[in-house]
């Protein structure tokens, strides 16, 4: 889902999406995606209004596949990462150089801290190291 757009005449625009999967009630966590992608246009002459409003119609248009509620953050992956490319490349569109950054921010609650993961390692660890024994 679409949090924020900013575009600027001076030459770059910024989209800000945010999917969160609800809470697992077998799992008791819950996850938040962030995806921030912003586009830079390095010519001297900044791109129009117009070229503008011509990548904010590509985001516009592909916001009804990106609406919550949804039960998997994962599942936006596929869709945000072809938006994204389609920007980058109708963005190239209007400029001989452009620099487009992708930033992804992922946090999960209620996750098990990173010594319980290795106990829980160990423990299996050791588990599949007894010797086999026969009665």
């Amino acid at each position: 889902m679409l949090v924020e757009f900013i575009e600027s005449p001076l030459g770059f625009l910024k989209a800000i999406f945010e999917f969160k999967q609800p809470q697992n009630v077998n799992q008791m966590q819950s996850r938040r995606l962030r995806i921030v992608l912003n586009i830079n246009w390095m010519d001297q002459q900044p791109p129009s209004l117009a070229e503008l409003a011509e990548i904010r119609k590509l985001i516009d248009n592909c916001s009804h596949a990106l609406t919550e509620p949804v039960h998997c953050a994962d599942c936006y992956w596929h869709n945000i990462m072809t938006l994204i490319h389609r920007c980058h490349e109708q963005s190239r569109q209007f400029s001989q150089q452009i620099v487009t950054n992708i930033h992804i921010e992922e946090a999960v609650t209620n996750a098990p801290r990173p010594v319980e993961v290795a106990e829980v390692v160990s423990d299996q660890a050791n588990v599949a190291n007894r010797p086999f024994q026969i009665h």
